[in-house]
This record gives structure tokens, sequence and C-alpha cells, in this order.
């Protein structure tokens, strides 16, 4: 729209009726929206300095209230970079700004499209870099990450990523305040009860990670190397804070990692820890390069399953999995570090090395070399019974997982059938409950207790056909100490029954199951 058309602009006064300045308004707005031009418009002053009288910003009705705003915001918009306001004028009105924003909580109220209008007017000039207005930036960007819902739209979103963009890029300095409350917004318990306030989290961190950057290392570098962290509300969390970092946007840590080296080598046990833990976390991630991009502090990663603490060590084992299942290229580094935790010193690790390889081996056979399930069998030898039962309970899951697949191909089950002939060879263990623990792997999943009747004994044959000479002898001593333990129970009950009248019924059901 050419500037002649501003001529058109209609008078606006406070004598008015409610409804005729509504309309004004609203062609006032039309007007000034459709104007692109560049320059101060000669009719524009007038219109702005009636818009900043109370009568219109503080007007009982929403709508009136609402356009007046939505007004100023274009003449800021036309007359950028030199508003016809005062600095005490600007500081005035972007608290209104900020506070007419909240009606965008509710889509289906009246005056939601205006304050549409207003944001999609506030992305397009930067209106918020004014000196001394730190209260109302924290407000601003308060007020996004609660107001913002599932069914807002893309352009509504995108409009609140430029207008917090806008202000990282023109504030003379992103205060920690303000860098809370972005940061805590990918954090638990954020990141799971408020998903769209962290979704925008994390389009905005990507759209204005090269502002943010300087203002992220400077908070990671006061944390991890000065201990200055009373100025900031997410400083105890700084290990969960790196991890969801790395995840939105790798670039934003480079200076960080080194940082992680230092510490990953810390005469503190309890320090130590919490970094393996961050560490083994990011290397896991699905589509994670740091293995490759800081070999340095991969290498020095592996040297923490050797830790002198046992949590350390057996933090390091418990991730191993992902390393196997989704990483191929590391699997090499770290099958040698699992091989030595299967004969560690202590009890918790290789329970969590059974328990690592196991779930990778769940996930897929391929991924893990044979020597790491050569290393798993053998701890069904373990010397502690804990282990032992750990063994024989996950390699039977294993075991009915792939059997229990519809179109299981021959050369997968061939891939598992040495282990039943392994769990049974723990039968001639001489302690009961490794008796006991080889029945109900048999049970729940050698030959499952659920299955029908015809396939139970196809699973049966099958696996009665696989088993080796002494694991054959083992399920024979199974069954026949089952039914000796049966019949006897059964001669008890018969032998208790005639005295005992009032049990009768309990009597008849345990005879009943034990015919089965």
């Amino acid at each position: 729209m050419s500037r002649s058309a501003l001529r058109d602009l209609p008078a606006i006064k406070e004598d008015l009726q409610e409804g005729e300045l509504e309309k004004r308004l609203k062609t006032c707005l039309k007007i000034l929206i459709d104007f692109e031009d560049e320059g101060f418009p000669e009719p524009l002053p007038t219109l702005a300095s009636s818009l900043l009288r109370p009568f219109y910003y503080q007007h009982r009705s929403k709508t009136i209230r609402m356009l007046t705003l939505c007004l100023i915001a274009e003449v800021f918009r036309i007359s950028f970079p030199n508003p016809p306001y005062s600095n005490q004028e600007q500081q005035m009105v972007l608290p209104m700004f900020v506070s007419s924003l909240q009606v965008l909580e509710e889509p289906g109220a009246s005056s939601y499209v205006y304050g549409c209008t207003l944001l999609e007017t506030l992305s397009t000039v930067s209106v918020f870099s004014l000196d001394g207005c730190a209260d109302t930036l924290s407000d601003l960007f308060k007020l996004f990450f609660t107001i913002v819902r599932p069914d807002h739209s893309t352009k509504v979103r995108q409009c609140m990523i430029q207008v917090m963009s806008s202000v990282v890029q023109e504030v003379s300095c992103v205060s920690q305040e303000l860098l809370d409350l972005i940061l805590i917004n990918i954090l638990e318990p954020a990141k799971s009860e408020m998903t769209s306030s962290y979704a925008l989290a994390v389009d905005f961190i990507r759209a204005a990670s090269t502002h943010l950057e300087p203002y992220i290392q400077l908070f990671f570098n006061n944390t991890l190397v000065t201990g200055k962290s009373s100025e900031s509300e997410v400083a105890d969390r700084i290990y969960d804070l790196i991890l969801e970092l790395y995840g939105i946007d790798p670039s934003l840590l480079l200076s960080v990692l080194s940082q992680l080296e230092y510490k990953l080598k810390s005469t503190d046990s309890d320090e130590r820890l919490q970094v393996t833990q961050l560490l083994a976390k990011m290397f896991a991630l699905k589509d994670s390069k740091l293995a490759f991009e800081n070999k340095t502090l991969w290498f020095c990663f592996l040297g923490r399953f050797s830790d002198v603490s046992s949590d350390v060590r057996a933090e390091c084992v418990k991730h191993s999995k992902y390393y196997l299942a989704y990483h191929p290229d590391l699997s090499g580094d770290v099958s040698a570090k699992l091989h030595e935790r299967f004969h560690d010193p202590e009890e918790i690790v290789r329970l969590e090395t059974v328990h690592a390889v196991c779930e990778a081996a769940a996930e897929s056979l391929e991924a893990v070399p044979k020597l790491l399930m050569d290393d798993v069998q053998e701890r069904m030898r373990d010397k502690k019974l804990a282990v032992r039962k750990e063994t024989m309970t996950n390699l039977a899951r294993i075991y009915r997982q792939v059997t229990s697949r519809s179109g299981v191909r021959v050369a997968e089950i061939e891939k598992v059938d040495w282990i039943a002939s392994k769990i049974f060879h723990c039968y001639y263990q001489s302690s009961l409950p490794d008796k006991i623990c080889v029945e109900r792997c048999t049970l729940s999943c050698l030959v499952p207790a659920t299955l029908e009747v015809k396939e139970r004994m196809s699973r049966l044959i099958n696996m009665y056909s696989s088993l080796d000479e002494y694991a054959t002898r083992a399920f024979s001593e199974m069954l026949k100490s089952q039914f000796q333990t049966a019949s006897a129970l059964k001669s008890f009950i018969t032998y208790q029954e005639e005295d005992v009248e009032e049990n009768r019924d309990m009597f008849e059901r345990l005879k009943k199951t034990l015919s089965c």
C-alpha cells in the first residue's frame, strides 16, 4: 500500500461510541498492515501519539485494548529503527505487549486472532532490545514457554521462536536468569510433563545456537571449572543439561568436552561416576558420532572399565548393550573390555556384564561376538548364586524370544540350540536353588507352561532333540525328581484326608493337580 493510502486513516477520538471506535481501529490496523513503503509517513505521528493515551490501552473492552497494541506494534514496524516514542514510552509499552500475548493461551477465544496479529508483527521487528528491560524479557520468555500448546499452528510457534531469537541476537548480554528459563524446559520434569514447552525450547535453541553458544559455554565453564553455581537454578543438574544439549546440538558443547575429560580423571570417585554416567549415555545415543569425533575422550572413557571403583566399572558396563546393538564400529573396543569384566572380582559388575550382553543379544544375536556369548555361558558356573541365576534366566529368555517368533528360520534356532543344554548342565550343581532355577527356566521359557498342549509338545520335542548327552541325563533326572515329589505329596494327602474331613475339598483339588 502506498503513502497516499495513509491519508485515509480514520480519526480516533475518545468521545466515539465503543462500536464506532472499534470499527475505526480495525480500519487503521488493516491500512497499517498493508503498508510496505520505506520511511516514516507523515500521518503516522498523530496516530502514534494518540494510541499511547490510557483511554485506549486501558479500555474496558478487551478487543479495543488488543487493537490498540496491534496498532502500536505496527507503528514500531513501519518506523523501524526510529520509532516515534521515547525510551520511557517504549519501556512502558513492552510489558503491555507481553501481557497481551497471554490471549494466545486460548486458541478458541475471540481475541486470539488479535494475539496472533500482534505476535506476527513483533516477530518482524526487534522491539525488545531496549536496555533496562531485563524483567520484561524474562516475563516474555516465561510466558511463551507457559502458554505454548499442541494445538498452536506452526506459524504461531515460528513467530514465538523468531521473537526470542531476535532478543538474544540484539540484547547486549543474555542474563543467567534468561538462560535458565530456556534450559530448564529441556530437563525433567518439563521434558515429560510439558512436551510443548520442551519442543519449543529445542527448536529455539537450534534456531539461535550461534547466539546462545557463548553464554552456554560461559555457564559451563563457571560451573565445571570455577564452581560458580549460586546464580543458576540448573547448575546442580549440569550433567543432565550437557546430555540434553548434546542431543539437540552437539556444536554447543565443543569447549565442554575437554573439561569432561579432565573430570573423568578426577580423584573423587563420585565425580568420576557422574561423568562416566554422562559420557556412557552420550556415546550410547543411537546417532552419536562422539567416539569418532573425539577419540581421546573415547579412549579415556574406555579406561573407566578398569576403574578402581566398582560403581564406575558397573556404570560403564551397564550401557555397553547400546554400543553392541547400535555402534558395531565400537564393538571391538567394547568387547575386549567386557571380556575382562566377566571375571571382575565384584559380583555386581559381573551381574551387570551378563545383563548387558544378554540384552544386546536379545536385540540382535549377530551384534554380539561369539567370545562374549562364550563368556556368558561360563557365568553359569560362577561362584555366586545370584550371577548363576541371572545368567540362566537371561539365556532362557533369549531362547524363548527366538523360538517363539512366527516364521523363525532354522538357522536362527540353531544359534540358540546350545542354550537349553547349558542350562540343564546346571542341574548337576549341588545346591537346591540352582535346581529350582533350572526348573523355572524350563517351565517359563524352554517349554512355556502357558502354551497350548499341542504347541508345548512341539517345543518339548524340538528342545529335547537339541540336548547333548549330559543335558539329556539332567532332564531325565529333573522329570524323575518332579515325579517322585508329586507322588510323595499325593501319598501324604491320601493319608491325611482320612482324618481331616473338613479339608476334603482342598485335598481333592491337590490330588487332581498332582494327577496332571
